[in-house]
């Protein structure tokens, strides 16, 4: 709401996909719940959870796009086509019979999980390269640490995201899941949700200990420069909001 507030497009891109994988994460909980497991109910819920999911996703596509690659053809292209994949992969399962997405014996809805995957491979790649290189400006007093450590956490909650889908894949091949999967991926989600937390509201403490683990990781010699988003508003935006 408050991007919306300030007209910030990027932001309210991410806050949007985090209202939309919320929504996900209830229908799906709902909808394999004893009480309404196999009923016409949880057939509506799954496919509130897949079109929120593939919603989730398209605007984590475009925020990647929007944030990293804005002058990219290639990864306006390429962020295009995981988006008509999502499309093409719902509608097609449809269309034999599978609108819930519970079956994998046909192609359809491994097309929308492969492009989900991709999309987070992608959103994962994106902030921590972009990481790496303020936290060389960081080094020399040039950015704010602060925001280069969010960029760290981005990347930790989308490839938490990412390892999850693939493990999410893995169950759903199988006919049985191997033991201690079903907590390995309950740990990478609580996981990146506590990365998520801490990158867009981190308590004083924790920003206090970010900031001071690069003061004393700072190059010796390197001048060191007082910059916050009150002197230079452009690291705002770099951050994302």
């Amino acid at each position: 709401m408050r991007a919306i507030r300030r007209r910030d497009r990027p932001s309210a891109l991410l806050g949007a996909a985090l209202v939309f994988d919320g929504l996900e994460w209830l229908s799906w909980a709902i909808a394999v719940s004893a009480p309404v497991r196999d009923t016409l109910a949880a057939e509506a819920l799954a496919i509130v959870c897949r079109l929120s999911i593939s919603a989730a996703t398209v605007c984590i596509v475009a925020f990647t796009v929007r944030v990293f690659r804005r002058d990219s053809r290639v990864a306006r292209i390429f962020g295009f086509s995981l988006c008509a994949a999502l499309l093409v992969g719902f509608l097609g399962s449809g269309a034999v019979g599978d609108w819930g997405g519970w079956r994998p014996d046909h192609p359809w809805v491994w097309l929308e999980l492969c492009a989900q995957m991709l999309a987070y491979a992608w959103a994962t790649a994106e902030p921590l390269a972009y990481c790496a290189m303020l936290r060389r400006r960081a080094a020399f007093g040039l950015t704010s640490p602060l925001v280069a450590h969010r960029f760290l956490l981005w990347g930790a909650y989308s490839g938490m995201f990412f390892v999850t889908q693939i493990g999410y894949m893995l169950q759903f091949a199988l006919p049985e899941a191997p033991a201690g999967l079903g907590l390995i991926l309950t740990w990478l989600t609580v996981s990146g949700e506590v990365a998520l937390w801490l990158a867009f509201f981190p308590p004083r403490r924790y920003a206090r200990w970010v900031e001071s683990r690069a003061s004393g990781a700072a190059e010796p010699g390197a001048a060191h420069v007082e910059i916050s988003p009150e002197t230079h508003p452009q690291l705002e935006s770099e951050s994302g909001g």
